[in-house]
């Protein structure tokens, strides 16, 4: 959770006043495009996040003082594995709060925020009290849960923000790739 504090606040500034910059022109492409580098930026970020947390895991669990002769060692390096799996959905809700943020719209990714506290004490109630799979079903949860709320953002994105993701051709005649 600190390391990708510490890497998603940035992050959360950069694309939040990205976005305010490109809504504030009249040219609806430029926000569209200034969206979809931002989408591009989180995830790139993400599985960069996701590989150091693999490598460096161990280490910043022995750090936190689970060092692998405690009891807690295994049950918090199996949830830090399937958090760190789940990764690049963190970023990217993260990532999508800013989009909203620069936007001007903070009712969306609060009904997204509501579905996914909602939906992550279904699926921890599921998993820890249900099916008793302790720390992965709590991780599992939250990223299930993160899962439901970018899906929700992304519907209220296209939908109700009428965004266009479509690639154009410059007027050069180059195409975008």
């Amino acid at each position: 959770n600190s390391f990708t504090k510490l890497f998603n606040m940035p992050l959360l500034a950069i694309i939040t006043s990205n976005i305010g910059s490109a809504t504030g022109h009249q040219d609806g492409n430029g926000r569209s495009d200034a969206i979809l580098s931002s989408l591009a930026l989180a995830l790139c970020l993400g599985v960069v996040q996701s590989m150091m947390l693999l490598c460096l895991g161990k280490f910043g669990l022995g750090m936190y003082g689970a060092s692998p002769g405690f009891d807690i060692f295994l049950p918090a390096s199996k949830y830090l594995s399937v958090r760190t799996l789940g990764n690049c959905v963190t970023v990217l809700f993260v990532s999508l709060l800013g989009i909203f943020r620069g936007l001007g719209d903070t009712v969306s990714p609060m009904i997204a925020t509501l579905c996914f506290t909602f939906s992550s004490i279904v699926f921890e109630y599921i998993f820890l009290f249900s099916l008793g799979w302790g720390a992965c079903g709590a991780a599992l949860a939250v990223v299930l849960a993160q899962v439901f709320g970018c899906c929700v953002q992304l519907v209220y994105l296209l939908k109700f923000n009428r965004i266009s993701f479509k690639i154009r051709r410059p007027r050069d005649g180059n195409t975008l790739i």
